[in-house]
């Protein structure tokens, strides 16, 4: 299978940099958050059965990955990965979030 595009939604973003200004008081600590949540998503082009279903969703097109302590929740297309939400693992998961 050719790699899948991926798409991040309006939601991901936002919770993307709502995580990263938790470092911005180190800069370099934020660019490396940014820097590694990014590899670890560009890796569902190629491997995007490789997450977890998300058990409070109970899809299997829904999966997630994590980025230390961060869980990257994701889609599964048929051309596209779809980056659904992106939020530390302490948190509960409302799927109504996204």
């Amino acid at each position: 299978m050719s790699p899948r595009k991926i798409i991040w939604t309006p939601q991901s973003q936002r919770d993307s940099f709502r995580n990263s200004k938790f470092y911005w008081a180190r800069r370099i600590t934020a660019q490396l958050f940014v820097k590694k949540l990014k590899a670890s998503v560009n890796r569902l082009r190629r491997y995007a059965d490789g997450g977890a279903m998300v058990v409070e969703v109970g899809r299997p097109n829904v999966r997630e990955i994590f980025q230390g302590q961060y869980r990257i929740i994701y889609r599964i297309a048929e051309h596209q990965i779809d980056i659904l939400t992106v939020f530390h693992g302490a948190r509960l998961l409302d799927p109504s979030d996204f």
